[in-house]
């Protein structure tokens, strides 16, 4: 169904639930009201079922006049509601839009005339002058319109479509999303509560999914957020990481190319469309801390669910070999790692639910501290912590040989001038 353009709640995120299917088809009747309620029985259903029609006041079909009392007196009253289409007004008339007609010419107003679209208008403008914006085309039910219970015309009245996508200059420091956030900068007349001018960020954390399109702003100096406007621009992304796009407060998929229900993704090399040749995966072993050697009570301890794990323990020695899950092999039960100069560290095992790997120590050589990445390393937590002894206190240097020199040199001569004061 679409409504006109002025009464469709569809177009402003309203009455969504009149696009739904219907369980079953509402049969109207083929017949006019007035046949099956007269006047009196209309009467009763707008003013009670002690009503009546009063049939003195003229002209008929203009108002329909009902009996009441007021005050213990009879009157008429009305609500200035026209009697029912079909509603006899005389001898082979009926009431239709108010006028007592003939029922010859009852016969133009039975056949039920559905509407029809006309043509779509042109587009207008862009929403955004670069960066992928959006817009629209409407058309009207008007060829043509519905008549006489006739359906309304059904499909979009409104159609939407992607422009100016290309990318935008470089050097702008702000999103199209941080641009509508600040606009609201230092406005103290519509946050007279707050204590001196804010400055407001796009708030994505916290956003339910169906509010991505709001625009929701964070306070920088407090950390409050809210809701300034319950539309974003259209054209404006849904968040950060989606190339779908707001279009009249709904997210509406678009592909990497910012053309609305395109179908083209990003590859794992961030290529809009590629097929991934131009990259390379990274992965295996990763150096974390190198423990160094007079380390003591070393405490290691990954955690994580062994079925999501994604990152392994490994030790790695001065000389290039590995003392713990080196050549992408994995020790699974626990085991004592055997190291030089008679140190041994406890590992858990890589099936552990907590993964650790600990020792009293002290290191006789350094030891480098890697992990496997078996996976995506974006929930890892890792923990790690060591003693290392500290520095020995240094002592006084003695001062060099050519100083002492310097320095009897200097105590003979004044020794001389005191000497040569006496005579």
């Amino acid at each position: 169904m679409s409504l006109p353009g002025a009464l469709n709640p569809a177009e402003h995120l309203a009455g969504h639930c009149l696009l739904d299917k219907p369980e079953a088809p509402l049969n109207l009747p083929v017949t006019f009201p007035g046949k099956d309620y007269d006047a009196d029985r209309q009467c009763q259903l707008t003013f009670g079922p002690d009503s009546h029609h009063c049939p003195q006041l003229p002209p008929p079909c203009a108002a329909l006049w009902c009996s009441g009392h007021l005050n213990g007196h009879a009157m008429c009253q009305t609500k200035h509601s026209p009697w029912a289409d079909g509603t006899p007004c005389g001898p082979s008339q009926a009431c239709m839009g108010g006028r007592c007609l003939h029922t010859d010419q009852l016969k133009d107003f039975n056949v039920p005339q559905a509407g029809g679209w006309g043509p779509w208008g042109p587009w207008g403008d862009c929403s955004r002058s670069c960066g992928g914006g959006v817009q629209f085309s409407y058309r009207d039910c008007t060829r043509p319109v519905p008549r006489n219970g006739g359906k309304y015309c059904e499909g979009r009245r409104t159609r939407f479509r992607s422009c100016n996508t290309e990318n935008c200059p470089t050097g702008s420091a702000l999103t199209f999303r941080e641009e509508q956030c600040a606009a609201y900068n230092h406005r103290t007349d519509l946050f007279k509560s707050f204590p001196g001018p804010m400055d407001w960020v796009p708030r994505y954390t916290g956003v339910a999914p169906r509010d991505q399109c709001k625009l929701t702003c964070q306070a920088q100096a407090l950390g409050y957020y809210y809701v300034l406007d319950p539309r974003v621009v259209d054209g404006t992304p849904c968040s950060p990481d989606s190339s779908s796009v707001c279009v009249q407060g709904r997210c509406i998929h678009a592909g990497c190319d910012r053309i609305i229900g395109s179908k083209k993704k990003f590859d794992k090399c961030m290529v809009c469309g590629g097929d991934g040749s131009s990259c390379s995966k990274l992965y295996g072993y990763n150096n974390v801390v190198t423990i160094p050697a007079g380390a003591t009570h070393i405490l290691v301890r990954q955690q994580g669910a062994p079925g999501l794990r994604s990152i392994y323990l490994a030790l790695k020695l001065p000389d290039g070999s590995y003392a713990l899950n080196g050549e992408y092999t994995l020790m699974p039960s626990p085991t004592d790692v055997v190291l030089p100069g008679a140190v041994s560290l406890r590992y858990s095992g890589a099936t552990a639910a907590s993964e650790t790997l600990s020792g009293h120590g002290p290191l006789t050589q350094p030891l480098t501290l890697q992990v496997l990445v078996a996976g995506n390393p974006q929930n890892a937590r890792l923990r790690y912590s060591f003693f290392v002894p500290r520095p020995a206190p240094s002592t006084p240097r003695p001062p060099p040989q050519d100083w002492l020199h310097r320095r009897a040199q200097i105590l003979e001569i004044l020794r001389r001038r005191s000497w040569a004061g006496r005579k």
